[in-house]
């Protein structure tokens, strides 16, 4: 299978405009934002400098691990970087407008950067989430309010947009993630008198906007100029989504949620290599997403998110890689004996999930290492389990029944398991 790497071996070589720019160039110029070019690519009004420069030297700063560069869970490593700009297709682009703003206090995770097109049109480029428990807070808080950095996002292209519209230029919007979801508010939030300069606008697997907050889909607004691409298995990028919106669904050799990292998606020469739709295993969690989102109204949505959040990030950690780590997750377990039913087992869920995540990765990329990385993720899970279990006994016979956030099904008794 080939992805964004072999993509630049294929069209690395032929300017965009010998080659139109495609969706594998938009989801390309989308992913850009994840690096942390603070310090390499100059902020608003402060200029501009070369894609192959800014890349060059982040790569050379960073040596051959630019992990700790990348904001987000995909697999961006310094062969990309250095392809990306060796390439006469991005080399030349010009990166500007920089911004990478996070604040705890406002739940807010926004960052974006504008690259400058031969013809003089922009490609506007905005960060999904990153591994922060800020991002994925904000994450869970579209499905109940407009979030900081949609507000961010809005005002962000809409300058842009501005600005292009003075000089006879349009721009492309694009995100991967929550970067997705900050495209679709952008462009519903856009003037009216600007929106005809929206090109095209691009959600990589980027979750949808709450009907209760935003009526309109982007695809009633854009038509065709609005894409939503996803990956076989997709959970972010349904939540919240709309039945009558068009989706596209692409081919990844990732494993379930890993499906999530577009290094995986499967690159044909001129596009994404298309597949028949969602698989059986993420259509079932899809529904059941779904349907907790149509039982729970905006308030009680917001009390479970801030619920949830308080418990993860009871030891102190930043980012979901510290929530694993042996003095976090002994305040996660410990804050998880007095949360409702529902908290408890969405903890225990994201916690067995990011290390199943991290089992596949390290078995992937660390042959020898595989079955101790294997066994030592099955022995944390299992123990989360028994703990967030015994922790569920224990609160019930040492307190009053917390009334559930979320509501029974009809036909259940009150001592019924959900």
């Amino acid at each position: 299978m080939f992805h964004m790497n072999d993509y630049l071996a294929w069209r690395g070589d032929l300017r965009f405009d010998e080659r139109p720019l495609n969706e594998v160039d938009a989801l390309v110029l989308s992913c850009l934002s994840y690096l942390d070019f603070t310090g390499f690519v100059p902020g608003p009004g402060a200029g501009g400098v070369s894609l192959s420069a800014a890349c060059l030297a982040l790569a050379d700063e960073a040596g051959e691990d630019v992990s700790g560069r990348v904001r987000s869970l995909a697999t961006l490593d310094a062969e990309y970087l250095r392809r990306l700009a060796s390439s006469r297709r991005f080399g030349d682009l010009v990166l500007h407008d920089y911004v990478d703003q996070i604040d705890e206090g406002s739940s807010l995770q926004f960052a974006a950067l504008r690259a400058t097109l031969p013809d003089g049109d922009e490609f506007v480029s905005l960060r999904g989430t990153d591994s922060t428990l800020v991002g994925w807070r904000e994450d869970f808080m579209l499905s109940f309010t407009v979030t900081e950095a949609q507000r961010r996002a809005a005002a962000y292209c809409a300058e842009a947009l501005r600005g292009l519209a003075a000089r006879g230029r349009d721009a492309y919007l694009g995100g991967h993630s929550k970067g997705g979801n900050l495209v679709a508010f952008a462009a519903l939030s856009c003037p009216e008198g600007l929106r005809p300069r929206i090109r095209e606008a691009y959600s990589f697997d980027g979750p949808g906007i709450a009907p209760e907050i935003m009526p309109q889909s982007p695809s009633s607004l854009l038509g065709d100029r609005f894409h939503h691409v996803c990956p076989e298995h997709s959970v972010i990028g349904m939540l919240l989504s709309r039945p009558e919106d068009p989706h596209a669904f692409v081919r990844s050799d990732g494993s379930g949620m890993l499906q999530h990292d577009p290094m995986t998606w499967e690159c044909l020469p001129d596009g994404l290599a298309r597949a028949e739709g969602l698989d059986d295993d993420a259509r079932r969690v899809d529904e059941a997403i779904a349907a907790w989102v149509s039982q729970i109204d905006l308030d009680h949505r917001a009390e479970f998110v801030s619920e949830l959040f308080g418990v993860l990030g009871a030891g102190g950690a930043a980012t979901f890689d510290e929530v694993l780590q042996p003095p976090s997750i002994q305040a996660v377990l410990a804050a998880a004996v007095s949360v409702s039913d529902q908290s408890r087992e969405l903890v225990r869920r994201l916690v067995g999930a990011t290390v199943d995540a991290y089992r596949t990765s390290a078995g992937e990329r660390v042959a020898e290492a595989r079955e101790a990385a294997a066994r030592q993720a099955r022995e944390l899970v299992r123990d989360v389990a028994d703990h967030l279990a015994l922790a569920g006994e224990e609160g019930e016979a040492e307190a009053p029944r917390r009334q559930p956030l979320l509501p029974r099904a009809r036909g259940t008794r009150p001592d019924d398991d959900a």
